[in-house]
């Protein structure tokens, strides 16, 4: 009956947000996408971590679907467009979750890195209010648990992009350094916490990994999903010393992501 995509996969086209020589989205192989908005009807979304290099960062995947194609826009998940398209989504699906949006991406005037997304329903602009404070993955996930149960919203690493396995039997102190800069730290502020007998102080950490994940606004119940999705296991009880610094590490990462793009935004409205 023609070409189509593998029962598996969940669209057909896939959308880049991101500057490609003066458009805000691109098609695989960096190749700018021409087109200044796409209508669908939104059939999902998901969370994806992809790993480049040394960093870590989570990736946000929404689903639209028209009458011949399933589109994925692909973006990270702490951008202003993210930020634009989950308080839009907020609105237009509490109003009506199964009619066709409207996706526009827009190259900032002031910045030409930054990206925001404007939504349109019923051919009328989405209004949101632009809340810096929110924890967008809370947010995300709570909008996929309701509008969305079907699909998964955590699904891990990105096919091929598998961190490395790290094959130690154990992580002395003079060694933490290095491990610790394959997961998400990087300044020498960042080394755990270790007492002069050269022990590391994991009830500090996990105290303060405590305090980070209620910073990001994640429940113990995503908290748990997360543990699951990157080691298959339910408590940081159960983590090894390694798989423990490198939850801590990637929780840690997240929270200074925050704060930075805080930092950093500008508010489009």
């Amino acid at each position: 009956m023609g070409f189509t995509k593998p029962p598996n996969q969940l669209y057909d086209k896939m959308l880049f947000i991101n500057n490609c020589e003066g458009h805000p989205w691109s098609l695989p192989d960096n190749i700018p996408c021409q087109e200044s908005a796409l209508e669908g009807i939104p059939i999902g979304l998901m969370l994806r971590q992809s790993q480049y290099k040394e960093t870590v960062s989570d990736k946000l995947l929404f689903f639209l679907k028209d009458e011949e194609h399933t589109y994925c826009i692909r973006c990270g998940l702490e951008t202003n467009f993210s930020r634009g398209l989950l308080l839009g989504l907020q609105v237009c699906l509490a109003q009506q979750a199964d009619s066709p949006i409207i996706v526009a991406p827009k190259i900032s005037e002031r910045d030409e890195k930054v990206i925001f997304c404007n939504l349109f329903a019923n051919k009328q602009r989405v209004k949101v209010e632009w809340d810096k404070n929110i924890s967008l993955y809370a947010l995300a996930r709570s909008l996929a648990e309701k509008y969305f149960p079907a699909m998964p919203f955590e699904k891990g690493f990105e096919k091929g992009e598998e961190p490395v396995e790290i094959k130690e039997e154990s992580i002395p102190v003079d060694r933490l350094t290095g491990f610790l800069k394959q997961a998400v730290i990087k300044s020498a502020e960042d080394i755990p916490i270790a007492h002069p007998t050269g022990e590391v102080d994991f009830k500090t950490l996990i105290a303060q990994n405590s305090a980070d994940i209620k910073f990001l606004g994640i429940t113990d119940q995503q908290a748990r999903n997360m543990l699951v999705v990157r080691y298959n296991k339910r408590s940081r009880h159960l983590l090894s010393d390694e798989e423990l610094l490198d939850f801590i590490a990637y929780i840690d990462g997240r929270v200074k992501s925050v704060k930075a793009k805080r930092e950093k935004e500008d508010c489009p409205f």
